[in-house]
């Protein structure tokens, strides 16, 4: 899944506000959030919580195109399908692989911002499998990610030292 070059991080403001989930003073008021704190637009929107992770998460599906997820962190995901993303890089870019796609070798990843092109593009080079997006509430994706990793991918020097002992 590719997302258009010309679907920006504005595209979430401008769907809220055509959705009428958002008045165009709280548009502004995120503008200006992000500007300030030189943050992306989804980054404000979660910092400042004028909108609901719900919300959020349902419009990126809509843009994007993609099926939007729900319950990821109370999925049984096996250890062969987490395996496809190494843990560092799933809290960085707030992205779980979920499911092998029946039929194929590719693997459906959950991410919280499918419009942060930098975030895809790494997912796309690490991911050790081919990759089909989702989209889900990106507190669900985190408590996803440090519930089904092993503790020795989270904490790997932690984890040596209960090794040794």
């Amino acid at each position: 899944m590719t997302i258009s070059a010309s679907v920006s991080d504005g595209a979430i403001l401008d769907a809220l506000v055509a959705q009428g989930g958002m008045s165009g003073s709280i548009r502004t008021t995120v503008q200006k959030y992000a500007e300030r704190w030189s943050c992306s637009y989804f980054q404000a929107l979660l910092e400042t919580g004028v909108v609901s992770e719900t919300d959020i998460a349902d419009i990126l599906a809509l843009i994007a195109h993609v099926p939007r997820l729900h319950g990821i962190s109370s999925q049984d995901i096996s250890s062969v399908v987490i395996g496809a993303l190494p843990f560092d890089s799933a809290r960085e870019i707030q992205a779980i692989p979920v499911a092998q796609v029946e039929g194929s070798s590719k693997i459906e990843v959950a991410v919280a911002n499918p419009l942060d092109a930098a975030a895809m593009e790494r997912l796309r080079r690490e991911a050790k499998s081919e990759i089909v997006l989702a989209v889900g509430e990106r507190s669900d994706i985190v408590s996803a990610i440090d519930g089904c990793y092993p503790l020795k991918d989270r904490w790997p020097s932690v984890w040596e030292c209960v090794k040794s002992q």
